[in-house]
């Protein structure tokens, strides 16, 4: 990832995105009482929207750095650092997966 998307990607102008984004990704679906897996949260702006909107969460990034800062800030998420193509956690342990800004980092369409 080059410094332009990690900036921007931290950014009051991407907060406000997120913000109006997720409500609107997640309309009629019902998560308060979920426990949700996040899929590369980066630096975890799509996480602080979603912690107020689910029962519970875990949180899974493939970088170390962004996965020890975001679990410094929210010490009530399950934050990991893993690969998110080789889940290192059980089948059935969610109610529901979400992934909103990590596609494009994946290295292949069958990743």
């Amino acid at each position: 990832m080059n410094l332009i998307h990690r900036v921007y990607c931290r950014s009051r102008i991407w907060r406000a995105q997120v913000r109006a984004l997720l409500p609107w990704a997640l309309d009629g679906i019902s998560l308060e009482r979920a426990s949700v897996l996040e899929l590369g949260p980066g630096p975890g702006l799509t996480t602080d929207w979603l912690v107020q909107q689910v029962g519970s969460l875990t949180c899974l990034d493939y970088d170390a750095a962004d996965a020890t800062a975001l679990a410094r800030r929210h010490p009530g998420v399950d934050v990991r650092h893993g690969d998110p193509t080789a889940l290192p956690l059980a089948s059935g342990s969610f109610d529901a997966v979400v992934c909103f800004t990590m596609l494009h980092h994946l290295p292949t369409a069958a990743a």
